[in-house]
This record gives structure tokens, sequence and C-alpha cells, in this order.
């Protein structure tokens, strides 16, 4: 994370999957591929951990999880993850491996957008980058939709093809006394972590309590974690700045543990304002995220929701719950 005032918390979310291909491996790519991958996205890594399914990567942009078949990547700050498309693409062909579906979202910028490379501007620039790698694969160009302040981009082999679940939540205008936690040790942060503490956030076991985690303190400020738990993955992302103060969630859990996690999350981070998207093929698995309990706290913008269906099929449920007396 970069020590200007002002970071962009937001990240930019990719996913790449290919069909699978008994006996080949996107986990084979080398820790030189995967260095190059992130060059391209003007990012690095700083530490890794694996399981039985998944190699989860703290970057110096937030994460980066690698599983058979499958890289998802997210990046924050001014970082060009998209150029990073035709690298992967061509790692993944040359492993032998079929593309099945490309996911790119990402949520409205808290800052200016100029501030961003010129194709990471707008989503319609994003988009058009995207059709131009894919083209000429068999996903073909993707299908655009936008749901409350997410952007998503969505190419997919036909309409039957799985495209992963995203349960994503982005919080602003966070409570200064938590954020206070996630600054180096200093004369004027008391209470932060000490440059040594990287094993996790106060409480936030209480959101996944299995599984291992490795997180990364930034200098002077900020703080990333992944957690894997068999073939779940969880990774939350902390810009604790006054001006634009962030933090964000996402996991691939299941949906009947998902408006726990909402509720563990609104309790942790007191966020003023919380975004919610989850996506999934099923609407029968969308968790009713328009019913959290705290209401004397936290009301729902749109008592709703707002939902709908992508062109390449996956239902959606978006949701916006603020803390009643932020302005």
């Amino acid at each position: 994370m970069s020590d200007f005032e002002g970071f962009e918390g937001i990240e930019k979310n990719l996913s790449i999957r290919f069909e699978p291909n008994t006996g080949v491996s996107l986990r084979s790519l080398s820790r030189s591929d995967l260095d190059d991958i992130c060059t391209n996205a003007a990012c690095a890594i700083l530490s890794s951990m694996s399981n039985e399914y998944i190699d989860a990567y703290v970057l110096s942009e937030s994460s980066l999880f690698v599983t058979e078949n499958t890289i998802l990547m997210k990046t924050c700050g001014t970082t060009a993850l998209l150029r990073a498309v035709p690298l992967i693409l061509q790692l993944g062909t040359s492993l032998g491996l079929t593309l099945s579906s490309v996911r790119y979202s990402r949520h409205e910028y808290i800052l200016s957008s100029h501030l961003q490379e010129e194709m990471h501007q707008c989503f319609k620039k994003e988009s058009q980058y995207l059709d131009n790698c894919l083209r000429n694969t068999n996903v073909g160009v993707g299908s655009i939709d936008h749901a409350g302040p997410y952007n998503v981009y969505i190419a997919a082999s036909s309409k039957n093809t799985f495209v992963d679940t995203v349960f994503e939540v982005n919080m602003f205008k966070l409570c200064q006394k938590e954020m206070s936690l996630f600054w180096k040790c200093s004369d004027n942060k008391q209470h932060s972590l000490d440059s040594t503490d990287t094993r996790g956030i106060p409480g936030v076991k209480k959101l996944w309590p299995k599984g291992t985690t490795d997180g990364h303190l930034f200098d002077p400020c900020g703080y990333s974690i992944n957690g894997i738990d068999g073939a779940f993955y969880w990774t939350m992302h902390i810009a604790p700045e006054d001006c634009c103060s962030y933090v964000s969630f996402e996991t691939n859990a299941p949906s009947n543990m998902l408006k726990t996690m909402i509720d563990k999350l609104l309790s942790l981070m007191k966020p003023g304002v919380m975004d919610i998207l989850y996506m999934e093929h099923s609407h029968d698995n969308l968790p009713v995220i328009n019913n959290q309990d705290n209401k004397e706290s936290y009301q729902f913008v749109h008592e709703d929701g707002i939902n709908g269906v992508t062109d390449g099929g996956l239902e959606y449920n978006v949701a916006r719950i603020t803390k009643v007396d932020c302005q």
C-alpha cells in the first residue's frame, strides 16, 4: 500500500477460470510465472501460504489466489490489474488448459478516477480492453452489468458455464477508533499494531474460527489478511486514512454463512456505509441480506435490495446498509 494521503482502497477484481483437466493444474505455475503476472499488474508478492486446495498470496496491493483451474486476483491503489490478463491466458494455454470464463468487477472508486492508469479510469475502457483480450478465445466478448455501485463484466463459453460465486463487502466511513489500530507503532498512534503482528486483527478470528491466516501490516498504515480453510478462502483489506477510510471483505463461503458474516463485520468494523454484492448461479442460494438484526444501529437503504440476472446467467443481489446516525 502507498504512503501518500488519500490511498484508493477500492479493488479491481479478476477471476479467470479454465475447464478442469485431470493431471493439469494452475498450481504448477512457477513462482517466477506468478511474479511476472504481478509485475504486469504493477504489484508484488509479499508472502504466501497453501493447503490441499488453494495457494494464497498477500500482495503489495491486496491478494492473489490460485486453485487447480482458477486464478483470482484483486488489486487496489493505482495498479493495472487487467494488464495481467494476456499473460494469465498464455500461461493457462501453455499448460494445456481451455478457458472457461472471465469475471471482472469493481465498485465505484472513492477518489478521482483520473489517478488511475487511463485504461482503468472508466469501466467502459476496462471492458473494451477485456473484449480485445478475449475476442479470439472460446469465451468471446463479455457482457456488462451495472448493479448499484458495482460494475461487473462476465465472459463465459456458454450460459451453462460455471462462474465462481462472489460475496464481496465494501465498507466506508469507518470509525477512526477502530482504524487507529492499523498504523505501525508511532508516538501519535497509541493503539496501533506492532510491525511484527501479522497474525490477525483482534476479533477477526470470530469471522472464520478455523483454517489458517497470513497478514501484513503496511508502512505507515494499511493491513491485508488472507484466510484459507479447505476449499474456502476469505480476504480482508484495510485502508485507515481519515479522508478515505475503507475496508473490504471477500469470500467464497457457502451462502448459509453470509448473513452471520455481515453481522460480525458490522460489529467488528463499525462502518458508516456497507455495500454488499452477492452473485450465484441459483437464486435459491442467494442469502437474505436485507434482514439484518441490529436495526437500532443500522438500516437498509434499499429494503428489497437490487436484484437481477446477468447475461451470463448469474443471479445477483446488491444491498447497502448505513449507520443510522452516519451523515
